[in-house]
């Protein structure tokens, strides 16, 4: 709906009006802000007018500006007073504080003369909406507002002037009282009219009318409702919303995007070595170089906080993050830093700035990205081997500085990659080494640079154009060889499709449902995903952004893992689940990457290392229950070579359960390999009898039988959903177990009539135990392994925690993708709209874990019998347990009626909740390995 501007102030009108449904919806889920406007009241004090009925008017204002937020970048008000003559009693700059506003109001005193509306309108345009008078230039983000209130036939013409004021975007609301012509009204008004007029008998009721501004005020939460375009962060103001970046990126000046710098939220902590070696008269050219670097950084409270640690014999913090909040004072604490002259620890000083430096209680920020500058002049008299490793395992980007007899290997050992380590044989030199660290600063872009297959595609107009003809073609296609129709609503599918991105989905109806066809080109920038999968996911555009950016992350070339060991490790879990559209993808990867070309030939070939991490990603992709604690010991127990630090292990986790679960989406919605590659995964065939969906037949009266079933479907799910939301019958602990298991061990899934598929080598040479495969978390007759209860070990309270520590960025890109699949909505279930989908979200969600066997206290498990009904059940356990074996008649079966985007968001809900249910048996057998 197009708006003039003042959304907040819809329907004022007569008090039987109802308010917009967006913004009811909206105040009934919390989600009203207030949208900055430049507010002006334009009040009638003519003779008619009797001073009661004045006071009456003001009253009615200020209870008015009592329900605004007001404030320079909020709403702006002013007050425009009005008989024969003009009077600007209150201008938009006037009044930055409610109260003061409010008392200025109460001290306005009537003209007591004619009513020259049309004048007072004229002014209003003129003087009071003027940037003089502290109005802002109008735009999408602010709204021009005037309010007239009258009781009386104007003495002069207001028609043209009226429509001058609207046509300069200025919205006008006319409130009329008692004798008021309603023709001028009318005249004044914005329309629609029915919106922008009102009356009231006398000034005695037009209190009545605050209730409705109270409502109208109302405007959408943008951030909430997902309308908008941040590509990461959006932060609500009053009545529209902000942009913001991830910690680690900087906001772009179209003020929408961000920058994979890390600009924002940067702890650095500078660890100097003051042993005797140094020597006074060098020790002041390193404060000078401290400063020097500190100039560079973008020191404020948001931004960058600099700590400063000296370290000889002994370590001291002379001062800690966050301490200083600008660069002048960092700068003058540096210059007064003492030497301290004693001997070179530096394997005490890197365990000091892991374990102190770097803490929450001298300053660190649990969100920010943490960088160490370690300056040093020669070799340390301690063993630095754990220290450093320790740097590395909390994330910690280390930049390693040498001078004179530092030595070389040492500072190798300390950088954090190799590329983060410097060496300067004389001390007058190493301001060139100052400004050759990257520490906050964003290098320029090499659009060719190929070290990063992230930047490696083609530019996006060259790709966005290639990525159209393919559409255009697969359309000339679907013209001669698609062969569906529509009878009455109901849409005959004969087979799956043979080409373009999806077997399952029509690409017209991908290219019609995706309204997010921006987010395509960021996906050429990824280096981890082709363009049928982000296809299938623009059709929900907020989620893709989280998906995009997360890969993204997991492929950056920094990172405790190479890269090609990265793109290895997503071969592997890949070809658990015979997904050779990513085996075949990450082959080329790996290869651009620097990789070796014969671990090619198959898992046998890898090194050990890499070989020792079959047993996690097996039990991964099929029964992460069985993870225990002894796993992560093999891994990363000191004793036990080739030895995996946890930040490695951590890594490889997310890398393993991200590829499980992508191979789930691939196989869910049957994406198709992408024409330029050479994958041999075939498309998935139709199940036997299913070359004819559930909706077509060739007698018409059963067609229509059946298509009057399936609206029959979706009108009593909806009547559940409702039924489940009232429901306020409360149960008791063991009822709720009770439901849960009998959810749990409940024999839902018959499988496809699908013979056990003979692997191609391409992806068979990757797959160590191949009869490794799902089993039920409860077998009919076995013991089954212990429930993981949530609140025992979530993600909320243990997951996210434990990550955080390991592996910061991650947790924090996680946790948005979780958030974001969870409460993305629409408010639309097939013909439906204004519906509250978030039972049936739950419901799928709670389902998935449940098969994974993890259980929510707090949940009736009754509720997923209620709303999933069998076929839909039979699908997501057979994409979330073995996707492989998903058929074309499986995902036509569920949910007949509904959207194509919404059968998508089931397998984006299916995919993260996989992902995390497979994460949390990892993470917990991590921590009981720490512990």
């Amino acid at each position: 709906m197009a708006f003039l501007g003042f959304v907040m102030l819809l329907c004022i009108l007569g008090a039987q009006a109802t308010m917009d449904l967006q913004n009811a919806a909206a105040m009934a889920a919390g989600l009203c802000k207030a949208k900055p406007t430049d507010l002006v009241f334009i009040i009638d004090s003519s003779r008619s007018v009797r001073p009661a009925e004045f006071e009456q008017v003001k009253v009615f204002l200020n209870k008015i500006i009592e329900g605004l937020d007001v404030g320079p970048d909020a709403t702006r008000v002013g007050v425009v007073n009005y008989a024969s003559k003009v009077k600007n009693e209150v201008s938009l700059k006037s009044y930055k504080t409610k109260p003061a506003l409010i008392k200025a109001v109460s001290k306005i005193e009537p003209l007591s003369s004619g009513t020259m509306t049309g004048l007072a309108i004229h002014f209003a345009l003129n003087v009071a909406f003027s940037a003089t008078e502290g109005a802002r230039v109008k735009s999408s983000d602010i709204s021009k507002v005037a309010i007239i209130v009258t009781d009386g036939r104007p003495q002069d013409n207001v028609q043209d002037i009226a429509a001058k004021a609207r046509e300069s975007g200025i919205e006008i609301y006319a409130i009329g009282v008692g004798r008021v012509d309603t023709n001028t009204l009318k005249q004044i008004a914005s329309e629609p009219l029915d919106e922008h007029t009102d009356y009231v008998e006398s000034y005695g009721l037009i209190e009545k009318l605050t209730q409705k501004f109270k409502e109208a005020f109302c405007v959408s939460d943008l951030c909430a409702t997902g309308d908008h375009d941040c590509e990461h962060i959006c932060v609500s103001i009053p009545g529209s919303f902000k942009c913001a970046c991830r910690e680690g990126y900087t906001l772009k000046e179209d003020g929408r995007s961000c920058s994979d710098c890390i600009d924002a939220a940067t702890d650095v902590v500078f660890l100097i070595d003051g042993s005797k070696s140094v020597r006074p008269e060098n020790f002041e050219l390193v404060k000078k170089w401290i400063n020097l670097i500190v100039d560079k950084l973008d020191v404020t409270e948001r931004n960058t906080h600099v700590g400063l640690v000296q370290y000889s014999s002994t370590v001291k913090t002379e001062f800690p993050l966050g301490k200083y909040n600008n660069k002048k004072d960092i700068k003058e604490a540096v210059r007064k830093m003492p030497y301290m002259e004693r001997g070179t620890m530096t394997g005490l000083a890197l365990t000091y700035v892991v374990e102190k430096g770097f803490s929450v209680e001298q300053g660190a920020r649990p969100l920010a990205a943490k960088v160490a500058i370690v300056f040093t002049d020669g070799r340390s008299q301690d063993f630095i081997g754990d220290a450093a490793q320790k740097t590395k395992d909390k994330g910690i980007r280390v930049l390693a500085v040498g001078v004179g007899s530092a030595v070389e290997e040492e500072l190798k050992e300390i950088a954090s990659a190799p590329a983060n380590y410097f060496y300067s044989a004389d001390f007058k030199a190493i301001n060139e080494i100052g400004k050759k660290l990257q520490i906050t600063t964003c290098p320029d872009e090499d659009p060719c640079e190929c070290q990063s297959l992230m930047k490696f595609q083609k530019k996006v107009d060259d790709a966005l154009q290639a990525l159209s003809k393919k559409y255009i073609l697969f359309s000339m296609y679907l013209s001669n060889n698609y062969r569906s129709k529509w009878e009455e609503g109901a849409l005959e599918v004969l087979q799956p499709l043979s080409s373009g991105p999806s077997a399952f989905i029509p690409a017209e109806v991908i290219l019609k449902e995706a309204a997010g066809q921006e987010a395509l080109t960021d996906s050429l920038s990824s280096d981890s995903h082709a363009n049928h999968v982000t296809s299938v996911m623009g059709m929900h555009p907020a989620y893709l952004n989280c998906f995009l950016r997360t890969q993204n992350a997991l492929l950056q070339p920094d990172g405790p893992l190479p890269l090609s060991w990265r793109h290895y490790i997503i071969i592997l879990a890949a070809a658990r689940h015979q997904c050779s559209y990513l085996v075949q993808l990450h082959r080329s990867a790996f290869l651009l990457a620097g990789g070796d070309e014969s671990w090619l030939r198959g898992i046998h070939c890898a090194p050990p290392k890499v070989q020792r991490l079959q047993t996690l990603n097996k039990l991964l992709a099929h029964r992460p229950w069985l993870i225990t604690q002894a796993h992560i010991q093999e891994l990363v127990c000191p004793g036990a070579e080739p030895r995996w630090s946890l930040a490695e292990l951590i890594q490889a986790v997310v890398l393993i359960c991200h590829a499980h679960s992508l191979a789930s989406f691939i196989w869910g919605c049957g994406i198709h390999p992408e024409p330029d590659c050479t994958a041999e995964q075939t498309s998935p065939k139709p199940s036997p009898a299913s070359n004819k969906s559930s909706l077509s037949s060739q007698d018409g009266c059963t067609h229509q039988q059946e298509w009057t079933q399936a609206l029959n479907e979706v009108q009593l799910l909806m009547e559940k959903m409702m039924m489940v939301q009232q429901q306020e019958e409360e149960f008791t602990q063991e009822e709720m177990v009770t439901r849960f298991e009998r959810e749990r061990t409940e024999s839902l899934l018959e499988l496809a009539e699908v013979g056990r598929t003979v692997l191609p080598d391409s992806v068979s040479r990757f797959v160590w135990d191949p009869d490794f495969i799902y089993q039920d978390f409860s077998p009919r007759g076995e013991q089954a392994p212990p429930t993981m209860r949530a609140q025992d070990y979530s993600w909320e309270d243990h997951g996210f925690s434990l990550m955080n520590r390991l592996y910061g960025e991650m947790a924090q890109l996680l946790e948005e993708k979780f958030q974001v699949v969870c409460t993305l909505t629409y408010h639309t279930m097939a013909m439906h709209t204004d519906v509250d989908t978030s039972t049936l979200r739950k419901a799928v969600w709670n389902y998935i874990h449940c098969i994974f066997g993890i259980r929510y206290d707090d949940y009736d498990y009754g509720e997923v019998n209620q709303l999933l009904e069998r076929n839909m059940k039979v699908y997501i356990k057979t994409v979330a347990c073995h996707p492989e074996k998903t058929t074309f008649r499986m995902y036509n079966n569920f949910w007949r009626q509904f959207r194509q985007s919404e059968k998508v968001h089931v397998n984006l809900l299916l995919m993260e909740a996989r992902l995390q249910a497979a994460l949390l048996y990892a993470l917990r057998a991590i921590t009981r390995y720490m512990t």
